[in-house]
């Protein structure tokens, strides 16, 4: 298997070297290495090494590419593609290897065709599953969009596929079955009184039908122009919650608008007596210099206000510059403070995060990044990167 996952490389890359010496194209790619130390420990204090390999070759409208991936224990992962047109279809496909153990991983190939106004697309997926039933699954997912006279519909039909809670697409069940899951349609209808509402409704296997939500964007009460809502409303069949009413404010502060932004909380109800502020984070920027702070109001968190990788912190000060180099390159810079509730420190400080990218030329850059916390000098690595 090994021999001749190698083999298969080898050709794909012959291949490539021939068909880059016969015909004329554009070849580019980035070249990026990362290596991090931890300063409080000795002797081997390496904690993390990345390395990725991106090459592209477009030709006659279509890119072949290739990402190769390295870590501290080697190379992690191999991945190939190519996209393109093909009369009037648009088209894609990837394959994924696991070099380490010379295995197939993945393999993903979408298509999409635009006629008579309305937009078609479908993708199918073939992986490795982590559940029992066999070492590869398969699933397909439909899509279907269009509008006229102001209304919008968009149909995506989901086979043996679902989206994560980060709407990554995935297989669902370990088999090569292209089973119904589900199907989901969302739009829009033109409103005479509001800039749109809005639709969405599914029907799955697990729950038969999962609901209906409505939603009128950008509303305006009387005498609260200062104030813009979003209101939804979402009908079920669930015993607990058959209709549940959503508002969503949002401060209208006009030019002020632009450097302060207040986090709200939604409304769950029909009537409310006020308005619940939640966080609050100011901007303002001087000759390429921008300074940031967002608050939570405690004892929520920054995630609460959709920081989600710094749950631990209430409160967080920035500073960001960026600007040219002497040699045709250009740089960035910005460092972080952020702070926890009863972090033991001044003011409760609990976290530093300082990040450099520095262009030696137009397509040389070095990058250096240095994490402090309540702790110690906690991480502080070195890089580079090279594009052509």
């Amino acid at each position: 298997m090994k021999r001749a996952l190698v083999l298969t490389i080898a050709c794909v890359i012959g291949l490539g070297i021939a068909g880059f010496a016969a015909s004329p194209g554009m070849l580019s790619g980035v070249w990026t290495a990362n290596i991090c130390f931890d300063p409080q420990t000795t002797g081997n204090n390496i904690t993390s090494f990345t390395s990725t390999l991106d090459i592209d070759y477009t030709v006659a409208g279509w890119t072949f590419s290739s990402a190769s991936t390295f870590g501290i224990t080697g190379w992690l992962e191999q991945e190939f593609s190519a996209s393109g047109t093909l009369g009037a279809f648009s088209i894609g496909s990837t394959t994924v290897f696991d070099p380490g153990n010379a295995t197939f991983t993945s393999w993903s190939v979408n298509a999409g065709l635009s006629l008579a106004g309305v937009a078609f697309s479908g993708t199918f997926m073939l992986g490795e599953c982590q559940t029992a039933g066999g070492p590869y699954g398969a699933g397909a997912v439909i899509t279907a969009s269009g509008a006229v006279n102001g209304f919008t519909l968009g149909v995506n039909a989901y086979f043996n596929t679902a989206l994560d809670a980060d709407d990554v697409l995935g297989i669902v069940d370990c088999d090569c079955c292209l089973c119904f899951t589900s199907i989901d349609f969302e739009g829009a209808i033109p409103w005479p009184c509001v800039e749109a509402v809005t639709y969405s409704f599914g029907f799955s296997c697990d729950e038969g039908f999962e609901g209906i939500t409505f939603c009128a964007v950008d509303l305006i009460f009387p005498n609260l122009s200062w104030v813009v809502f979003d209101v939804c409303v979402t009908f079920t069949t669930t015993q607990t919650e058959q209709k549940v009413l959503t508002i969503s404010p949002t401060l209208n502060l006009g030019e002020v608008e632009s450097c302060i932004t207040f986090y709200m909380a939604d409304i769950t109800g029909v009537s409310f007596a006020g308005f619940e502020v939640i966080g609050v984070a100011v901007e303002a920027c001087w000759n390429g210099i921008c300074f940031t702070s967002t608050s939570s109001v405690l004892p929520l968190t920054l995630a609460d206000l959709g920081f989600d990788d710094y749950g631990d912190y209430w409160e967080s000060f920035c500073i960001a510059s960026e600007g040219d180099t002497c040699c045709g390159g250009g740089f960035t810079f910005d460092v972080c403070n952020y702070f926890a509730f009863d972090s033991g420190m001044l003011f409760d400080w609990a976290l530093i995060e300082a990040n450099l990218k520095f262009g030696i030329t137009s397509s040389f850059f070095i990058t250096s990044s240095l994490a402090v916390d309540d702790t110690g000098f906690d991480s502080w690595c070195f890089g580079f990167e090279v594009d052509w």
